[in-house]
């Protein structure tokens, strides 16, 4: 973990390369909360929880992410290869319905959000683009 230079965030960043569709992490919970908090994830439709390993809080929001948080095997997997070096990366609105804290995004990707608000938010071209926890998209269904 260190300091991304173009953020100033703390930030993972690996050590290796990481080949598509790995294994990343495995993840559970340390605490579960009921409501979403600024640090937690929402692993279903009623449950958010603060991730254990601690380190993996610092894997930053990213409109064109590398990583995927699977709520349903809890594992952090690789959404393309990822060099070593580079930092790990995954799209919130993926496990979030409605984001504790919305906040701009500073991915600088041409697609980026501009304002990251959590699934509830997607348009159906937004959410085409990315992998979506089921409980996000049984949401988007009962909504939309």
């Amino acid at each position: 973990m260190r300091k991304d230079p173009e953020s100033g965030q703390l930030a993972i960043f690996t050590n290796r390369k990481i080949n598509a569709e790995e294994t990343v992490s495995r993840f559970g919970a340390r605490e579960e909360k009921k409501a979403p908090t600024y640090l937690t994830v929402q692993l279903d439709a009623s449950h958010h929880i603060l991730i254990k390993p601690l380190f993996l809080q610092y894997i930053n929001h990213s409109c064109y992410p590398n990583c995927f948080f699977d709520t349903k095997k809890l594992e952090v997997i690789a959404l393309r290869e990822i060099k070593k070096g580079e930092e790990l990366t995954f799209f919130y609105p993926a496990t979030e319905w409605e984001m504790n804290q919305p906040f701009v995004c500073n991915c600088n990707n041409p697609e980026c959000l501009g304002v990251v608000r959590g699934g509830k938010h997607l348009s159906e071209e937004e959410a085409s683009r990315y992998r979506l926890n089921q409980h996000i998209v049984n949401k988007r269904k009962e909504n939309f």
